[in-house]
Formats: C-alpha cells, structure tokens, sequence
C-alpha cells in the first residue's frame, strides 16, 4: 500500500496488522481496530487512511482474502470517515468517491435483488444485506446535522444519483431509503431528492416493481 498521506511520530500498527485485527471476527476487537486512535487528532488520519485504503480497493483487499460475513462485520461498525470533523477535508473526500466502491463492488454483487424493506433476504450473506439496507440508519450524515457542509451534501446525492443506476434492486433500495431520511431531515434538500427520485421513475431502470412504491414513500420521507 502507499505511504500514509498524513504521517505520525506516534507508534501505529501496520496496515496489514490492522487489517487482519480489524476483519479478525473477534468481537469488540473488530470496533477497537477500525476506530483505534480516533481520539488522537495524531494517529486518527493514518488510521482513517487504512480505512479509506480498503474502501478504495475492495476487491482486491477485502473481497479476495475475507468472507463476506467478516466482512459485513467490518463494515457494520461504519467507521464513517467521511464525516468525522477532524480529519482533513480532502480524505473526507476522498472516502466519500471510495464509499461508491462499497457499493458497486462490495455490496452490488452479493445482495442482488432482494428488498430488505419486503423482510427478504439474500442467500449469500444475510449480514451484508443488512448494512447496505441500513447504511443511512446508523451514518452520521444527514442533512440537517451540524457537521454535513456542503461538500457532503454534494457527495451524498451524488452517490445515490449512481446507486439507482445500480443493476442491484438491493443497492438502489438502499438509495432510496437514505434519499427518504434526508427528505425527512430537512426542507432545502427536497427539491433536488424530488427531482432526483422522479428521474429514476421514469428511467425505465426501477430494479422491481416493488421499488416504485418505496420511492414514492421515499419521495415523500415516509420511510423507516
């Protein structure tokens, strides 16, 4: 991997020591790795990195050499990079265009077509439907938190806009469910959602029948 873009006097582990104690499946021991050092504004950015490194290559990092229940419990914690205030704004962007590779590469080939919000789902690994069903439930971003600036906003439609262009029912259903709790959040955001959710009707592309409703409901912020 390359060198640390932000490096620190202050001991670290290696990433491939991080990244086998991070997928390791031991528990409070996966948490401890992914957020280790996060209340040092020292070591926090080189960790971060890590995390950025495997969103930004996760095929070949992860998908290669782990199954996809680990992991699924890798990424459940949701070591949510992209909006932690302290680290600098170019990672924060950066792990916002990685974050698209989660969901393309990692998410997209493994939970198909099922719909979480139909109690359905996928064979390959139960676990990781959950987290692209719920990834907007437990981030840290939506529109009306303090900490979401402009950039985020920008990055976070801009990512939805692609996952309904998924050939996943699953991951655009996940679009969906995150564009209905920023309806939900806040009044400035419906328009471009609006415009956004009225586009993918059309499109020809809904991924199930059964999507077409949830978007409605998503369009109106009437999701769980």
């Amino acid at each position: 991997m390359p060198e640390h873009e932000y490096p620190s006097s202050r001991p670290i582990l290696s990433f491939e020591n991080w990244l086998q104690l991070a997928l390791s499946g031991e528990g409070t021991k996966v948490e401890d790795a992914v957020l280790m050092g996060s209340a040092d504004p020292e070591v926090r950015p080189a960790y971060a990195e890590y995390v950025l490194w495997t969103w930004e290559n996760p095929a070949e990092i992860l998908l290669a050499r782990f199954d996809l229940e680990r992991i699924a419990e890798f990424l459940r914690p949701g070591d949510q990079i992209y909006m932690d205030p302290g680290l600098p704004r170019s990672l924060r962007n950066r792990a916002w265009l990685a974050l698209g590779n989660v969901f393309h590469r990692i998410f997209e080939p493994n939970v198909g077509n099922y719909l979480s919000h139909r109690n359905e789902s996928a064979p390959a690994c139960k676990a990781l439907h959950e987290v692209c069903y719920m990834w907007w439930d437990v981030s840290y971003y939506y529109p009306g938190s303090s900490a979401a600036e402009e950039d985020d906003h920008r990055a976070f439609l801009a990512l939805c806009s692609r996952c309904l262009q998924s050939p996943s029912a699953a991951v655009q259903e996940s679009a969906l469910h995150g564009l209905g709790h920023a309806v939900s959040g806040t009044k400035w955001i419906e328009p471009p959602v609006h415009k956004m959710i009225d586009a993918y009707l059309s499109s020809g592309k809904v991924g199930r029948k059964e999507l077409v409703g949830y978007a409605r409901r998503a369009r109106r912020g009437s999701v769980l």
